[in-house]
């Protein structure tokens, strides 16, 4: 788990500074499936609508800078 954790975001911050990225992370660590629902149901949590958010965010900000 914690390899897993660590080495999903030392990947994409690689990704990012190679290739000049903003570079979004909706992984959800989950210990357990207790974990993994609260964190994705749309009536708990919803991180990964809340990533999505933040990438469609980030998409308006290029474009308005033209970037």
């Amino acid at each position: 788990y914690d390899y897993v954790c660590s080495e999903s975001m030392r990947s994409l911050n690689y990704l990012s500074m190679k290739y000049n990225l903003c570079v979004g992370n909706g992984i959800l660590t989950c210990e357990n499936i207790d974990q993994a629902y609260n964190r994705s149901h749309v009536d708990k949590g919803n991180k990964g609508g809340s990533a999505a958010k933040a990438a469609l965010a980030l998409v308006k900000i290029k474009k308005n800078f033209r970037i």
